[in-house]
């Protein structure tokens, strides 16, 4: 079991790089959940007697803290499981004969710092992955109780509800070292391995320092100031007078596909161009706003426009652009380049547009 963990944990560094342009929800957040717990079938074993133990369905609780980086997040969970023991015998190897039958619940309180990687696939629906070390708290009736070295493995997805509000069900696979006691009369230990489906919500405060608001209007592009007149010398009447150089392009526009903040390729290749002007003009500031269709819920929309703005940040960036040059808006749904009716799919409202300034 501890080579599936490790393997899931691999898994997470190597999957990190190709949804390294992803964008999603960044900051500090909480959450709850609850779920069900099954136990492996433990062995117990001891000085001069061996056994087994099998448990009930039982119950899992957790409640964690968190920072969101936009793909990678740390977070610190408390969690409590506890299973009820449905059958477990302790035989002497001498005898043969059964020496106890132990009872009760085996209980875990574990403290835990896990890492995961969000994958941003363009939807409401956000796979993950993740793996988790920590201590935890163990107690088994008959067997005793000890503070054992816990990990874990975990994938599972969360689902948009609001602009703040995730759901979230994930699986995961915790197990501590054995739990050893002397409540036996002698010496004895048991295995704790458990498998955990869970349920939950996040709430999302938003990340502690950004430049962008999905409210805020993206300010009206300052008028460009009035050429400046400087006498000149005529040009000699022998040679023609050489054409003038045309005005760098200021304003460019990116689209995207319905319910996605992944940038096409000519969506790439527009951002290459405004990264390329932003280097042959004069700038104050370059704006990058993001936009929306009318097709589903405003606050979704609202996130998912920041997500595009976020994305086309980060490629203006790997472009050469400063990132402190730049500043980024969502507008979501209520600046539509085409009015639409609500719900109607119109890819031309689809769109971050960049204006250098």
């Amino acid at each position: 079991m501890k080579k599936r963990m490790l393997g899931l944990a691999t898994a997470a560094c190597m999957l990190a790089p190709v949804a390294a342009g992803a964008q999603v929800a960044e900051g500090i957040y909480i959450g709850a959940g609850g779920g069900l717990n099954y136990h492996e079938e433990a062995d117990i074993g001891g000085v001069r007697f061996n056994g087994d133990a099998d448990f009930d369905l039982g119950f899992a609780l957790m409640g964690v803290i968190g920072y969101s980086f936009g793909g990678p997040r740390i977070e610190g969970e408390l969690s409590y499981r506890s299973n009820s023991t449905d059958k477990a015998t302790v035989i002497n190897p001498v005898t043969n004969n059964v020496a106890r039958r132990p009872d009760g619940d085996l209980d875990t309180i574990a403290l835990m710092a896990n890492l995961y990687y969000d994958f941003d696939i363009g939807s409401f629906v956000t796979p993950y992955i993740g793996a988790g070390i920590g201590g935890a708290y163990a107690e088994y009736d008959d067997i005793g109780e000890e503070v054992v070295f816990a990990y874990q493995g975990i994938v599972g997805a969360s689902f948009y509800l609001d602009e703040n509000i995730d759901a979230f069900v994930d699986y995961r696979y915790f197990a501590t070292t054995e739990i050893q006691g002397s409540d036996l009369g002698r010496a004895a230990n048991i295995d704790n391995k458990n498998h955990t489906l869970m349920v939950g919500l996040r709430y999302s405060f938003g990340p502690l320092f950004d430049s962008s608001s999905s409210m805020a209007a993206a300010p009206a592009p300052a008028p460009a100031p009035p050429p400046v007149v400087r006498p000149v010398a005529p040009p000699p009447l022998t040679a023609a007078a050489p054409a003038e150089r045309p005005p760098a392009e200021r304003q460019f526009m990116v689209f995207f596909d319905f319910d996605s903040a992944v940038i096409r390729a000519d969506g790439g290749q527009v951002v290459r161009d405004a990264a390329a002007a932003a280097q042959v003009v004069t700038l104050t500031r370059i704006d990058v706003t993001g936009h929306a269709d009318r097709s589903g819920p405003s606050a979704y929309n609202d996130r998912l426009s920041r997500r595009r703005a976020l994305a086309v940040k980060r490629e203006l960036v790997a472009n050469g652009v400063p990132e402190k040059d730049i500043i980024i808006y969502a507008r979501g749904e209520r600046d539509p380049l085409v009015p639409t009716q609500d719900g109607v799919r119109e890819p031309r409202n689809r769109r971050v547009e960049i204006v250098l300034n």
